[in-house]
């Protein structure tokens, strides 16, 4: 059994052991996950194995074969033809460092199925006396483990009345005193049991299905805007809970930490809804107590305005949340016979004294002998926007 299989065998393992529940024709899918898990993991280690024990093997032959050939050079050296000196050595390769990364692999990777196994599911501990289940009723879920234990000195046998979606082990489910065994279950019910043996000894189970994990699902409308607009976030929380705290957490282009943009709170059906003003790409998420919403990003364009302030005199004037100073931005006229937007000029943009923060803008003033009453536009690439910002195009004006 190769690296790869036993690698497939043991995700195959983990998703019908956590995340299957059902039960085919009588066998417990979680079952057969763990039995999976096992024989991969124990494919991983003997491949392993075999891989380095080869390893282990080459450096020795080579060894082998550099003392031959340092013999037939002893022997030439005696008759004038070479001397031991010429012989190069083969030095062998460690092996040890390479079996020691791949024990703490293997121990990582076993000790995180252990963990994920112990939070994926719960043991319910039923105890069996001489004159009774202890406790006679109990509560699970379809994602548990049943305890049966043994703890009278006889042989005790836990019969179900309806045995369909059960599955134990050993099986028949005879305990022997001081033995333990386990049952799952692929379906949600009430499921009676007694010892056929014992009349006095009677219990029951209550099985339901786990409790579906709380989510919180977030939109932004629209999700590519102009600055400064509002974006709209709208979602919902899937308990369908009234009046819950939702938080807003941004975190804006250049900056590493999330921090809290708004607070507020469902409405009817766990709904919310709030708009927000957007200055340069973000990425939001909203939270409510300890569930948290995936990421959805916002892209934001510069504001580029263009304008005529005399005869061939013409601005361009960029507004955003930081200085493009320095930066260039293209004039284009418009080609009706070809269809298209021709080149013009480029612009280089200077610092203006007119701001009014947080709003940053950027300008410049230019002239161009362009025809007249041709349809005109400036466009900031987005090579020149910078990484917070996307292209911006301004409005068109005639010439």
């Amino acid at each position: 059994m190769g690296i790869s299989v036993s690698l497939i065998l043991i995700a195959a393992g983990a998703i019908l052991k956590w995340a299957v529940t059902a039960t085919a024709s009588g066998v417990n899918l979680g079952t057969v996950g763990v039995v999976l898990m096992v024989v991969g993991a124990i494919g991983l280690v003997l491949s392993r194995f075999l891989v380095e024990l080869g390893r282990l093997r080459i450096p020795h032959q080579r060894n082998r074969r550099s003392r031959g050939h340092d013999h037939a050079a002893l022997t030439r050296g005696t008759s004038g033809l070479r001397t031991l000196a010429s012989a190069r050595p083969v030095r062998a390769r460690p092996a040890r460092r390479s079996i020691d990364m791949w024990k703490f692999a293997l121990g990582a990777a076993l000790a995180l199925s252990l963990t994920t196994a112990t939070a994926g599911a719960a043991t319910v501990d039923v105890s069996i006396t001489k004159s009774a289940y202890t406790p006679s009723t109990a509560s699970a879920s379809t994602a548990d483990t049943v305890k049966f234990t043994n703890n009278d000195t006889v042989a005790h046998q836990v019969a179900f009345k309806s045995g369909t979606s059960v599955t134990c082990s050993p099986t028949p489910f005879v305990l022997q005193p001081a033995q333990s065994g386990t049952c799952t279950f692929g379906a949600a019910g009430t499921f009676s049991y007694s010892d056929p043996a014992f009349t006095t000894l009677q219990g029951s189970l209550s099985i339901t299905e786990p409790a579906a994990p709380v989510t919180l699902k977030l939109f932004a409308q629209p999700d590519s805007t102009i600055y400064p607009s509002k974006v709209t976030l709208t979602g919902e929380l899937s308990t369908k809970k009234a009046g819950a705290d939702v938080v807003v957490l941004a975190t804006p282009c250049g900056h590493s930490d999330a921090t809290k943009a708004a607070t507020m709170q469902t409405t009817s059906g766990g709904e919310y809804s709030i708009d927000i003003r957007t200055a340069r790409n973000t990425v939001y998420t909203v939270q409510a107590g300890a569930t948290k919403s995936d990421p959805v990003s916002v892209k934001v364009r510069p504001r580029v305005r263009l304008g005529r302030v005399g005869a061939h005199r013409y601005s361009v004037r960029v507004f955003a949340s930081q200085k493009l100073a320095g930066r260039y931005a293209t004039v284009q006229r418009y080609d009706g016979s070809r269809g298209r937007w021709l080149f013009v000029k480029r612009v280089r943009l200077h610092s203006n004294s007119t701001n009014i923060l947080p709003t940053v803008i950027s300008a410049v003033a230019f002239r161009s002998t362009i025809v007249r009453r041709a349809e005109m536009r400036a466009i900031l690439p987005a090579s020149q926007a910078g990484s917070c910002y996307g292209a911006g195009t301004s409005n068109v004006i005639r010439s």
